[in-house]
């Protein structure tokens, strides 16, 4: 809170939001968190110049959802005996989709699936399955680390892993 009101104060950067989040939910926090999303998309709205309607939310929940279902495709590949990529390899692809413009990256990916569906793995042995549990992991080289002492890492539970596509968006909540 002490360093929004520094930022707010000398102007830098030019938007600053300070988002109120429930510790605990009932209907007085579900209603605060609730205003202050509204309040959110109001500040959005003032300093971008466009409007956040129904019609753009529903497009971009749709798109992102489609993201979503393409990796639960590559989940379903890594519970193959010998997975037909590394979890280096589906890290990567992860991290990509959150910085490569959506319509560009699932296309990419609906054309990848294919090919893995009927690429042979690198694992010619059996190895240990293990599951990587992090907070934001961005770095295929860590994951890389694991897999190079032996084991195979067929599951994670990172925020732009498996967290990031686990559950799609219901879009038709009307709010």
């Amino acid at each position: 809170k002490r360093l929004y009101d520094v930022l707010h104060e000398i102007k830098k950067p030019d938007f600053n939001y300070i988002m109120y989040l429930p510790h605990t939910i009932n209907k007085i926090t579900l209603k605060m968190w609730t205003k202050s999303t509204l309040d959110l998309k109001e500040a959005l709205e003032k300093i971008s110049g466009n409007k956040i309607d129904e019609k753009k939310l529903g497009k971009s929940i749709e798109l992102y959802n489609k993201t979503r279902s393409l990796f639960h495709n590559l989940y379903e590949l890594r519970k193959q005996e010998h997975p037909p990529l590394s979890g280096a390899e589906y890290l990567g692809l992860t991290t990509a989709s959150r910085v490569m413009p959506k319509e560009e990256f699932n296309e990419k990916l609906e054309e990848l699936v294919p090919y893995l569906k009927n690429r042979k793995a690198g694992v010619k042995k059996l190895k240990p399955r293990v599951l990587v549990i992090s907070e934001f992991l961005d770095n295929p080289a860590y994951i890389e680390l694991v897999e190079d002492a032996g084991a195979l890492v067929v599951m994670d539970d990172i925020d732009n892993g498996s967290r990031y596509f686990m559950q799609l968006v219901e879009g038709s909540s009307g709010d």
